[in-house]
């Protein structure tokens, strides 16, 4: 996981944080990063997208 969260903070410069959580990472970034990511890691990870107006805006990878 440690591995992971490095390769993305040096890959997406729009990254504000990651927490990892037992069995997923909840990167919070902007709008635009997360489609980013959304697009580079859909076919390898599973992942849910929140981007809803009221909330930050945050991918969760389900590893």
């Amino acid at each position: 996981m440690q591995k992971l969260i490095k390769q993305l903070q040096t890959e997406y410069n729009g990254i504000w944080r990651i927490e990892p959580e037992e069995k997923n990472l909840v990167i919070f970034a902007d709008e635009d990063t997360l489609w980013r990511i959304l697009e580079d890691l859909r076919d390898i990870y599973n992942m849910e997208f929140e981007a809803g107006s009221a909330e930050e805006h945050y991918i969760r990878i389900l590893l």
